[in-house]
């Protein structure tokens, strides 16, 4: 089970919770508390952790974001769905690392296309969760981002074998440079679903993010 993660204004790490998120986190919970089997047993094992083909512009040789599918509740679903989502799923959150922490060139202020996954409700609360879902506010402090780790677990929550919703447990590390150097990290959930044709999309989330430990605050 990922631990609760407590915003503490004192220290370097906050807490941002989407409101969108709530209203599934009850249907969800067990999807980020369980453990990596399905559920149903007999299925196959999912193979090795898989990269994410989108590239992370952070740097030439930055890691690869290491993907994998979690728990799948309700029924099974097969290795060809599960190499779906993997493909769906991650370059949404390589694309929310990427404009929002790690890519591009710095100093900046900007995120680029970072929250082209999300829906537009959660659009809106990350305007107001900017300082711990973006690098925003130390993003003009920084002359370089140096990529240490980056991962993501897809939960499943699926329905006659199809997923039905995606719950995308994501731990970022990375090292900047500059007038602020220091290693910060990101963990959280990000909460997808499906519908009306547009494919997976981010409609809540529950991230913190701060200098890794304790210390000063952004």
């Amino acid at each position: 089970m990922m631990p609760t993660m407590t915003a503490r204004t004192t220290t370097a790490r906050r807490r941002a919770r989407g409101t969108a998120a709530l209203a599934v986190a009850v249907v969800l919970a067990t999807t980020s508390c369980s453990g990596d089997d399905d559920s149903g047993g007999g299925e196959e094992p999912t193979a090795s952790p898989s990269a994410s083909s989108a590239p992370a512009p952070a740097e030439p040789t930055a890691p690869a974001t290491n993907a994998r599918i979690g728990q799948v509740e309700g029924t099974r679903i097969s290795r060809t769905t599960r190499e779906t989502l993997l493909r769906q799923v991650v370059p949404i959150v390589d694309a929310w690392f990427d404009g929002a922490y790690v890519g591009g060139t710095w100093p900046r202020r900007t995120v680029g296309d970072a929250f082209a996954g999300f829906t537009a409700g959660a659009r809106r609360d990350v305007r107001r969760d900017l300082k711990v879902m973006t690098n925003v506010d130390i993003g003009e402090r920084i002359t370089a981002v140096t990529v240490r780790r980056r991962a993501v677990a897809l939960d499943v929550l699926a329905v006659r074998r199809k997923a039905a919703a995606v719950t995308a447990r994501v731990s970022l590390t990375f090292t900047t440079t500059g007038e602020v150097a220091r290693t910060e990290t990101v963990q959280g959930r990000l909460f997808l679903t499906k519908g009306g044709g547009r494919g997976w999309k981010v409609f809540g989330y529950d991230v913190s993010a701060g200098e890794a430990g304790q210390g000063r605050t952004r």
